[in-house]
Formats: C-alpha cells, structure tokens, sequence
C-alpha cells in the first residue's frame, strides 16, 4: 500500500462530512486525526509485511467501478426483487472492504416484526450494531 495514501487519508479525512460545523475544527484536526493514527499505523504495518495486504481506504476506492455499474443498473431494473439482489451483492463486497462480515438475516424485533439485515457487529445480548442496506424503491438515485 502507498505510504501517499495513508498520508492523505490522515490529512484530507476523505469521506467525513462536517455538515453545519458539527464537529470543530480543533476536533478534525487535532483529536480525531490522533485517534485514527494507531489504525493508520496498523494498517501501513500490515501493508509492509504483506505485499497482499489492502487497506480499506484504498480498498472503498476500488469499488467505485462497482458502484457506478450498479447504479446504472438499478436505473434500468423494475423488478424490486433484483434490485434487492443486485444491492446485496455490492455491500457484500462494500462490508468486505471495510472488514465486517456480511451474514443477511431476519431480525426479530421486540414488537414480533422481522427486519431484514445484513449483519450485527458486537456481542449477543449487548447493544449491537446493526448493517443495514437501502433499496431505493422508485430508483430516484436519493
């Protein structure tokens, strides 16, 4: 993995969003930027000793062809069906690159209804994260 990519991502923080300066900037550019360092560092560790090895920031950005081949596709399907599939297909390969693992389910909520999920992340019996996918049902691209 190039050591430019690790760079940019500890100083552009591409893909976070600061929408109406939620977060201050001392928080971005000082605390934030150190809490990510040791995964950064880890990440870069495992690029030097494995020539194999991809981080997930460069791993989100090589699915971008994916992702524009499924949007012209759910642009062109009717079947809701399908494009259920076809959006579970790329966040099997989205959760990969970002290392959770994609296990669909139904989820029993306690009202008795069923969620469908792509996953939970954490221990049973504690508070869980939940992986959910969206379909755009009228195919509007929001």
């Amino acid at each position: 993995m190039p050591l430019d990519m690790l760079a940019t991502a500890q100083t552009s923080l591409i893909g976070i969003s600061n929408d109406n300066e939620f977060y201050s900037h001392h928080y971005l550019s000082e605390v934030f930027r150190g809490d990510i360092k040791g995964l950064l560092d880890d990440w870069q560790r495992s690029a030097d000793d494995d020539a194999d090895f991809i981080a997930p920031p460069l791993r989100l950005r090589n699915l971008h062809r994916d992702y524009f081949a499924l949007r012209e596709k759910l642009g062109r399907e009717r079947s809701v069906r399908a494009r259920i599939e076809l959006q579970r297909d790329f966040f099997r390969r989205l959760l990969s690159a970002l290392d959770y693992p994609c296990q669909p389910m139904d989820l029993k909520l306690e009202e008795g209804d069923e969620l469908p999920v792509l996953g939970l992340i954490g221990q049973p019996g504690l508070a869980q994260l939940v992986l959910l996918g969206a379909l755009d049902p009228d195919g509007e691209g929001n």
